[in-house]
């Protein structure tokens, strides 16, 4: 019994037509919409950046409540049971905060990721919250004193850049 080479060929060719049907939906989803894994550590962070303002936008509560907090205390509130319990009290409805190991994770109800809140132990004006865009990268809001900043953290080695979002706080 022998095949034909031509009909091998066709349904070669056919199925390789049919691999790259269904290989460019999955590539368009993983450019496009970052998936998986989210944000890359290459995205190209600017001052202003539209993207990360929106998602910083996201933190202006919990950064409220942490400046609510140093203004009445003279220090970052400390991840700890007590100051937990005064976050809780201050925070806006919809908005939780837990305390995991050492660390306050800051969440909205039916959110998939939140925002982690820590402190320094050795200068109490000193803290961050921080959230990541993805496997590697995280956006990070740093306190030390008065002075508050945003920065881009790439996560693979490549070097944090400090940049200016419109978030009002």
């Amino acid at each position: 019994m022998k095949i034909p080479i031509k009909r091998v060929a066709i349904a070669i060719l056919a199925l390789l037509v049919l691999l790259v049907l269904a290989g460019v939906p999955l590539i368009v989803l993983m450019v496009v919409f970052e998936y998986p894994g989210g944000m890359r550590g290459s995205y190209p962070a600017t001052d202003h950046d539209r993207r990360l303002t929106a998602i910083a936008r996201e933190a202006a509560p919990i950064i409220q409540w942490i400046d609510r907090y140093h203004n009445a205390h003279g220090r970052c509130p400390r991840p700890s049971e007590s100051d937990l319990a005064e976050a809780n009290g201050g925070l806006p409805l919809g908005l939780t905060a837990t305390f995991h190991n050492g660390e306050i994770e800051f969440r909205e109800a039916k959110a998939i990721t939140g925002w982690w809140y820590s402190a320094t132990e050795n200068d109490l004006t000193a803290c961050e919250l921080w959230r990541k865009l993805g496997w590697d990268p995280a956006l990070i809001w740093r306190r030390r004193g008065g002075e508050t900043k945003w920065i881009f953290d790439p996560g693979d080695g490549r070097a944090k850049k400090t940049i200016d979002l419109d978030v009002g706080s």
